[in-house]
């Protein structure tokens, strides 16, 4: 015979308490004495009682659960990303539901209809989304939700974001390669899908004038569709080898650097002597392949930290003051072996 689920009345039958002061306790919507709480609490150890998360968001029309939207888990950037949110959240007694899309926006939807279906407080979109119309369904919906390294632009809305300069980060990366002599300094990268990725591309063109040199298309070698990025840096890099005169590589992100890096080496190119490379993120094994791979460092633990700060003001309702409604974060050059060779 299958044994019936604990219920609240359950468990306030056990305490001596009505079910209101059980629910008290369990979402702190009212004060409860002391000698109650533990009351209540040790009955829904001694009981195994679990509460209904799901239920309780249709209740109330709001849950203590908070969706989270990002393309890649396996990549580091997001991994810690996700990883300090939760943590966050967790201290603040919310419940984390991790919607990870592979770039896919059929995915990205369902991910979306099923954070509604949950009813949660808040959804937070990491580096954006392929489907630009789920921003229409949120601001319809009116679901508070926030982007991190991804800006976005909605007649009569301001979203709030919390981004890293990537125009920034690319002018440390190209004045860089200049600095050692590089020539001819090529542009290599996944599909150009959201503002992180095009503000890296125009950070670029813009520090090639500044440098002193022209911006050149046809040395800008930007994938088709998007796909695994290490196989995305291989393809580049044969590409890259076709033309002679490319002295260096600014890859928009380390995993593509790396990729770029396994070709080279097939076709016995030496780093840096031939080609300097350096890439973007500093990834956890950045500094771990031979050689050791110069990179862009972004904060993307304070930029998760502050946003998690800025959605919960949303949900409680607390006005954002006027500059969290657009975080600005600086990354930082870090200069390692793919680049350490003597001016040309």
């Amino acid at each position: 015979m299958k044994k019936q689920a604990v219920t609240m009345k359950d468990v306030a039958t056990l305490a001596g308490v009505t079910q209101a002061t059980v629910s008290y306790v369990l979402n702190n919507t009212q004060p409860v004495s002391a000698e109650v709480k533990t009351k209540v609490l040790n009955s829904i150890e001694q009981l195994g009682y679990i509460p209904n998360i799901y239920a309780r968001g249709l209740k109330t029309r709001q849950s203590n659960v908070i969706g989270l939207l990002l393309p890649d888990i396996c990549v580091d950037f997001f991994a810690e990303i996700a990883r300090t949110i939760e943590r966050k959240l967790q201290n603040e007694g919310y419940v984390l539901i991790l919607g990870n899309t592979s770039y896919n926006p059929i995915s990205e939807n369902k991910y979306i209809s099923t954070f509604f279906e949950f009813n949660v407080a808040g959804i937070i979109i990491s580096y954006g989304v392929s489907d630009r119309k789920i921003y229409d369904r949120l601001i319809k919906r009116k679901t508070p939700f926030i982007t991190l390294d991804e800006s976005v632009e909605f007649p009569g809305e301001i979203i709030p974001a919390v981004e890293i300069d990537n125009i920034l980060g690319a002018n440390l990366a190209v004045s860089h390669l200049a600095n050692i002599g590089s020539k001819r300094i090529a542009f290599a990268s996944e599909p150009l899908c959201n503002s992180a990725l095009k503000n890296r591309f125009e950070g670029y063109k813009h520090a090639l004038v500044e440098c002193g040199m022209e911006f050149d298309e046809s040395i800008c070698f930007i994938e088709n569709h998007q796909h695994d990025k290490f196989e995305i840096g291989r393809n580049l890099g044969s590409r890259i080898l076709i033309d002679s005169s490319i002295d260096a590589v600014f890859a928009s992100n380390d995993q593509i650097a790396c990729g770029i890096i396994s070709r080279f080496r097939e076709y016995n190119i030496s780093i840096p002597k031939e080609i300097a490379i350096i890439g973007y993120d500093n990834t956890s094994w950045s500094s771990l392949i031979t050689p050791e791979l110069s990179t862009i460092s972004q904060p993307n633990i304070t930029m998760a930290e502050i946003g998690v700060s800025n959605m919960l003001n949303l949900i409680k309702k607390h006005p954002l003051a006027q500059e969290d409604y657009k975080v600005m974060l600086k990354p930082s050059i870090i200069i390692r072996k793919s680049t350490m060779r003597v001016n040309r």
